[in-house]
């Protein structure tokens, strides 16, 4: 298992961003863009996207627009991405 706070977010001042995968994945293998593409087939992917910086309780939130204190949580399996 694999688990990865990513330090260049779509938006760093706003966004802290969390990926937890359940075999090991490198860092280096999810630097460039379409990283989730090449990971082994069937790698679970659990990406939590925290709207906000600060250490604080985030409420998932099923919204396509989350508010700051909000997250956004989708489930991957190598590959292929749903939404939950």
């Amino acid at each position: 298992m694999s688990t990865y706070w990513i330090g260049m977010p779509d938006s760093p001042s706003t966004d802290t961003v969390i990926y937890m995968f359940d075999k090991t994945v490198g860092c280096n293998q999810i630097v460039a863009a379409g990283w989730d593409t090449v990971l082994v087939t069937g790698t679970q992917i659990l990406e939590m996207k925290l709207f906000g910086t600060a250490v604080a309780n985030f409420t998932v939130t099923t919204s396509h627009t989350p508010a700051p204190g909000e997250a956004s949580v989708n489930l991957g399996a190598g590959r292929l991405t749903w939404t939950i």
